[in-house]
C-alpha cells in the first residue's frame, strides 16, 4: 500500500512538473532563431529584418511548408528562458539549428558572423545560404 501510494505521488510530482518544449513539425528541418532583448540597438533590428527578408525572398516555399521556421525570441521574457539557457542567448544571437525526424542533429551559433557582416548585407545573405542550404538537405 505504501508502495502504491509513493509511486502514485512520483507519478503526480512528475506530471505537475513537466513543461513540454514547444512542439515542433515533424516536417521542420531547419530552426532559425533570432533572439533579442526587448530594448534594441539599430544593428540588432538590422540583424533580424536582414534575416526576415532573406528568408522571405529565398525561402518562401519551406517557410509555408514549414520545412524551415524563423522565431524572433525575447529574451527578457520568462517564458523563453529555457530555450535561451539551452541556446546560450542572453542578448542578441542567431542560431541555426538542423533537426532530423523531429530531433536536434546540429546547432550553430551565427551571432559573430552577423556582427561582423550586418555592414556588407549583400555578404551577410550570401553567408547566411551557405549556411541554410545545407542543413535543408
Amino acid at each position: 500500500m505504501k508502495k502504491t501510494i509513493f509511486l502514485m505521488l512520483l507519478l503526480f510530482i512528475g506530471v505537475a512538473s513537466f513543461k513540454p518544449t514547444e512542439a515542433v513539425n515533424p516536417k521542420t528541418k531547419v530552426l532559425v532563431y533570432y533572439f533579442h532583448l526587448t530594448e534594441r540597438c539599430h544593428t540588432c533590428t538590422t540583424i533580424e529584418a536582414t534575416v526576415v527578408s532573406l528568408l522571405n525572398e529565398k525561402y518562401k516555399a519551406q517557410l509555408k511548408d514549414q520545412t524551415l521556421v524563423f522565431k524572433s525570441i525575447n529574451t527578457d521574457d520568462k517564458a523563453n528562458e529555457a530555450l535561451c539557457k539551452e541556446y546560450e542567448a542572453y542578448g542578441s544571437t542567431l542560431a541555426l539549428t538542423k533537426l532530423k525526424n523531429g530531433k536536434v542533429v546540429k546547432k550553430e551559433d551565427l551571432t559573430n558572423m552577423a556582427f561582423s557582416k550586418i555592414n556588407k548585407p549583400e555578404l551577410f545573405k550570401g553567408e547566411l545560404v551557405e549556411k541554410i542550404n545545407p542543413m535543408l538537405k
